[in-house]
């Protein structure tokens, strides 16, 4: 049985889609927008709400230029929502070029727009990441 090309085609975009919805860093299935940056350590977070009553982040991690498990997340990183300052509560442990983990703030609820720094990044100093 023979399908029309105009399903084929739609079919096709709409796989197009779904794929490139997966892996582009800009996108979250959370509904909330990836931030990431440029340098030796490149750093991707991308909030997923609220879980048992902590602002959840997931992060990303890639360098070619060293060992990540010297880097501690936990120590480095704080969330900003205006003037206050939330620590992030549990360790992220990273190794080798590449890693993955997450980032739990002490927030009940999920900020609409709020900052995170990553202090003491090697070279790159700190690092922030805005949203929206």
């Amino acid at each position: 049985m023979a399908f029309p090309r105009t399903v084929v085609g739609a079919l096709a975009l709409l796989l197009a889609v779904a794929l490139l919805w997966t892996v582009l860093p800009g996108t979250s299935r959370a509904g909330q927008d990836t931030r990431s940056n440029r340098g030796p350590i490149v750093f991707f977070l991308t909030p997923q709400g609220v879980k048992d009553g902590r602002f959840r982040v997931d992060v990303r991690v890639d360098t070619h230029s060293g060992d990540l498990s010297r880097l501690d997340l936990q120590s480095a990183t704080v969330l900003r929502l205006g003037t206050r300052e939330y620590p992030a509560l549990t360790p992220v442990s990273l190794g080798g070029h590449h890693g993955t983990g997450t980032l739990w703030f002490g927030l009940g609820e999920a900020p609409r727009a709020f900052e995170i720094v990553i202090r003491g990044v090697g070279t790159q100093g700190a690092l922030s990441f805005r949203w929206p």
